[in-house]
């Protein structure tokens, strides 16, 4: 009298987020079909699942053993034919950015990129994208965006990237351009928008009064202007010697 075949029913692979293994896991409630009639014992062993590689992949065949026959009236073949879905892992992204001189632009150079939730050991990075300032103005802990960013490496197609943060970088104030004087005027400035001034010198009368002032001048002397750029994108001063010409 040979063993009876029996072969297992009711179970299926269920889908499941890349992991960087091929563990797989068995869903439903397991049965023997092929039994005798009147006999129903309850399913035996230790079933474990496995896809046949860790890669994203959809239908990939899953491997199932463990399963053992109820008793030695019985064989038992294991599940066969058994398929599921290995889904690409969702991961964010982040990035540093320099700092920079204020150049007019909101172009932004990233230093350095990361991600969140890669597998230990898979080769995947961040690559690409074009970082820019939220606006060109010159300023402190200013926002950096990076779009167009995608993944690189061996391993990126097991990866979906949902997101890449921000940074913060500063723009600083770039020095005073040359610039033009007239008159203890700056004329010409190369962009800067604004100054302050002080005068200072000695108006040529006949006691030689020490000039002193933010206005400008008008009697006839030697002076030294001072312009201070107030211009929150440009920093520095720029120093002129003038002469109010007239009568002494």
């Amino acid at each position: 009298i040979t063993a009876k075949g029996l072969t297992i029913t009711g179970i299926a692979i269920a889908n499941k987020e890349y992991d960087g293994t091929t563990a797989a896991a068995i869903s439903g409630t397991a049965a023997y079909s092929g039994l005798v009639d009147g006999e129903s014992p309850s399913v035996t062993g230790t079933p474990t699942a496995s896809f046949n590689t860790a890669v994203v992949g959809t239908n990939k065949p899953v491997t199932v053993s463990g399963y053992t026959a109820p008793n030695d009236n019985y064989s038992l073949t294991q599940p066969t034919g058994l398929t599921a879905d290995v889904t690409a892992k969702a991961i964010t992204g982040s990035f540093t950015a320099a700092n920079k001189t204020y150049d007019g632009t909101t172009a932004a150079t990233v230093t350095g990129t990361s991600l969140s939730g890669v597998v230990v050991s898979d080769d995947v990075s961040l690559s690409g994208g074009t970082a820019t300032f939220n606006n060109a103005a010159a300023g402190s802990n200013k926002t950096v965006t990076l779009a167009g960013a995608g993944l690189a490496g061996a391993a990126a197609g097991n990866y979906t990237l949902t997101s890449v943060s921000d940074a913060t970088a500063d723009i600083l104030a770039a020095g005073l351009p040359e610039v033009t004087w007239s008159n203890g005027v700056i004329s010409g400035a190369g962009g800067v928008a604004s100054f302050s001034y002080a005068y200072s010198g000695r108006s040529n009368n006949t006691i030689n009064t020490v000039y002193s002032s933010s206005n400008a001048p008008t009697v006839p002397g030697f002076y030294t202007a001072v312009a201070t750029s107030t211009d929150g994108n440009y920093s520095g001063s720029s120093t002129n010697l003038f002469h109010v010409a007239g009568p002494i």
